[in-house]
């Protein structure tokens, strides 16, 4: 069986593909993919409806914050893709 993947990047007429894919919930609990933008503290703060208006607020300020894989039209995947020193978590970028 062959599927035919196609990735564009999430931007605003993308939005809501990326809502359908996140769901109700924002993936797991309300991230909303925000866990690795965010430091600890913030991002358990904002849980739920404000990690999904963060990433949003990206979205809207015309940042490409990853890519949506879509299956037959339908979106199925997500990578998120940023420059190192937006992503909070990695080693070394984060000053708490």
């Amino acid at each position: 069986m062959t599927l035919n993947l196609k990735c564009f990047p999430v931007n605003k007429s993308r939005w809501k593909d990326f809502e359908e894919l996140f769901g109700d919930r924002g993936a797991c609990g309300g991230c909303w993919c925000m866990a690795w933008r965010l430091r600890a503290k913030e991002f358990e703060k904002q849980k739920g409806s404000a990690n999904k208006r963060a990433m949003k607020k990206i979205v809207d300020n015309n940042e490409l914050p990853g890519i949506l894989g879509y299956i037959n039209n339908k979106p199925v995947g997500w990578c998120s893709v940023a420059p190192r020193y937006k992503i909070r978590k990695i080693k070394g970028t984060c000053k708490d």
